[in-house]
């Protein structure tokens, strides 16, 4: 078996894997055992192969590697990351975590792209053990618990983004889920300390979960525990930037343009890409260029009114992953690492249709892109143009995802049994409307 054919057959051992844990969740099969330590080794098993498999970055995954190396570097020689390199839109947390990584590649055998996944892979295993954790605590049984947890532990999505393509998304999405917890399952000031220092963490490493604030700030009781909440989510990232920006005199406008005005290439996905790339003879330029240009605005926009609608009607978990939804239907830049985000928190949510069919679809976006735009393309196969086509597939599916989990929140449903009985001529009395 060749190098590429090998490399082929072992990137869809994940979806088959993942494809088989559905059947037992579905048909509620009883767990292995021991439960949590044999989903914890097969989790690190696969995630190890892919380590050394994958051994070498090349196209996009090669370009975002060398990002991590020149932090690194500008973090071991002490000078301001964010005065020279752009390549670094995330808080003074994971920087850190680069140049461990690169002092112990210059230490030990392992290499810098072998050390800087490892990070991501024990919070994929920290990930692991809160979802089946906590669906015990919920009241879910063992079986269901070890198979919820068993579709993370070989989710593709996750293992592709964490070990190919070396992006840490699970960091903060492990805080979040902490966050969560927490307040779930500790309640009063503990666990809304605790959550909030959780999130500040999640923020702080990268920003975009700052999504869950709204969702998870209403789980807290009280309104003292809700300021406590708040305040210790700020505090995390405002602590470490005050340290940061203390040591090496930076700007906060400086750290405000890397960070906060950071956004991905625009015009690669959602309804931008499909306008000007699927009916650009039946559309004018000028509209859509009003949109890339006021993409982030739309975007917090159409956040902002699913938070008003979602978060007083529904759970905190699910409206987490409404509003990840919500970001992949308007987002028009794009990474691939954006494909994670929702898929631990619908498991957790045992949101089973709708991640059964993203999981189909997420997953051979990233196979076409890891094998064709991102490097690691096969002579003859996929394509090698350097565009985002392939995670197109998604935005229609998180239109449908949104669009289910509003009609849910919203009483639809007595509006239009309501109608019907005033088309019969029934009207409500005043009273009772009252």
């Amino acid at each position: 078996m060749s190098g590429s054919t090998f490399g082929e057959f072992i990137t869809l051992i994940p979806a088959v894997a993942c494809a088989l844990a559905f059947v037992p969740l579905y048909r509620r099969w009883p767990p292995f055992r021991p439960g949590l330590p044999l989903l914890i080794f097969f989790a690190l098993a696969i995630r190890w192969l892919f380590v050394i498999r994958f051994a070498n970055p090349s196209g996009d995954v090669g370009f975002d590697t060398e990002s991590y190396r020149i932090v690194a570097a500008l973090v071991r020689s002490g000078k301001d990351v964010y005065a020279n390199t752009d390549r670094h839109p995330y808080l003074p947390l994971q920087m850190y975590v680069m140049a461990l990584a690169a002092w112990l590649g210059d230490h030990t055998e392992p290499h810098f792209f072998s050390w800087i996944r490892w990070p991501n892979i024990l919070a994929d295993i920290g990930i692991l053990v809160l979802i089946y954790r906590s669906s015990l605590r919920l009241g879910r049984g063992e079986s269901e618990s070890f198979w919820l947890a068993a579709v993370w532990a070989v989710h593709p999505v996750s293992i592709y983004t964490s070990t190919i393509h070396a992006q840490f998304d699970a960091i903060p999405l492990f805080f979040a889920i902490g966050s969560w917890h927490a307040l779930r399952f500790w309640g009063g000031w503990q666990g809304a300390a605790v959550g909030g220092a959780a999130l500040g963490f999640a923020i702080l490493d990268k920003t975009w979960p700052v999504l869950f604030v709204a969702p998870l700030v209403v789980m807290a009781s009280t309104v003292r525990t809700r300021l406590l909440f708040l305040a210790c989510a700020a505090a995390v990232p405002l602590v470490f930037l005050g340290m940061y920006e203390a040591i090496f005199d930076t700007t906060g406008k400086l750290v405000h343009d890397r960070v906060i005005d950071y956004g991905a290439v625009p015009d690669r996905y959602g309804f931008v890409y499909a306008f000007r790339h699927y009916l650009a003879d039946y559309t004018r330029s000028g509209w859509l260029d009003f949109f890339v240009d006021h993409g982030r605005g739309i975007l917090m926009f159409s956040l902002i009114t699913v938070t008003a609608l979602v978060v007083p009607r529904r759970d905190a978990l699910a409206n987490c992953v409404t509003l990840v939804a919500t970001f992949l239907v308007f987002a028009n830049g794009w990474g691939s690492q954006y494909l994670l985000w929702i898929v631990p928190l619908a498991i957790l949510a045992r949101d089973r249709l709708m991640i059964g069919a993203y999981t189909v679809v997420a997953t051979a976006s990233l196979l076409m892109y890891y094998w064709g735009t991102c490097g690691y393309q096969c002579p003859g196969r996929w394509s090698s143009h350097n565009e985002y086509w392939e995670f197109q597939w998604v935005w229609p599916l998180a239109m449908v995802w949104l669009g289910r989990d509003l009609f849910r929140a919203i009483p639809f449903g007595g509006t239009g049994r309501a109608f019907i009985r005033g088309l019969r001529g029934r009207r409500e009395p005043l009273e009772s409307a009252a």
